[in-house]
């Protein structure tokens, strides 16, 4: 059993170690989509200068269309790379957003299995603690079981030698019996002898 709980205080312990990198990594995947979101708020302020810079050229276009005509045509292509460079903006800063929210997600799910890692290690620690007192029990019942055992052997040592010793005073009484019988048959005469 121990070898089962080594096994699996190794294995909490590595499953921690594994989720605070994971951790570490989406912390730093945060960090970098702030970044991100940041310069894609640059993109569309640039958007949006770029948006008014092609307004204002179109209009100075309009108003020196008798001089040249290539201005309203740059107006025009200014105006379509800041709808462009706005709508990707657009597009980038809900793809980050997005992001954003999984990474939190995953952080959120990373920290309560972090949580749950350390119960087990917890639980783990505790169960092996048990089985320590356990073990200690157990082997205090065993001394104790032996030490009865080795009474009981003395004890019944001494039940045999105190039946020998019954035995033999059975036996003793049992011969005082007939010696006392026999003195007693003997007096029996004796007495009979001097009445007559």
């Amino acid at each position: 059993m121990s070898d089962t709980m080594d096994t699996l205080i190794s294995a909490s312990v590595e499953g921690t170690e594994g989720i605070q990198k994971v951790t570490g990594i989406m912390k730093n995947l945060v960090e970098n989509s702030k970044i991100l979101q940041d310069a894609n708020k640059i993109i569309q302020s640039i958007a949006t200068q770029t948006d008014l810079l092609a307004i204002n050229a179109a209009i100075e276009a309009t108003n020196a269309i008798h001089y040249n005509q290539g201005i309203a045509v740059l107006a025009s292509e200014i105006r379509e790379l800041a709808e462009n460079c706005s709508y990707q903006g657009q597009s980038i800063g809900k793809i980050l957003n997005c992001l954003q929210e999984k990474i939190n997600s995953a952080t959120a799910i990373t920290r309560q299995s972090l949580e749950e890692f350390t119960k087990i290690t917890e639980l783990v620690d505790k169960v092996r603690r048990h089985e320590q007192k356990i073990s200690e029990v157990t082997g205090e019942v065993r001394e104790r079981a032996r030490k009865i055992t080795a009474s009981s052997s003395l004890i019944l040592t001494g039940v045999t030698d105190l039946e020998t010793e019954t035995a033999e005073m059975s036996k003793a009484i049992n011969d005082l019996m007939g010696v006392i019988e026999y003195v007693k048959t003997v007096t029996l005469r004796i007495s009979d002898g001097f009445m007559k």
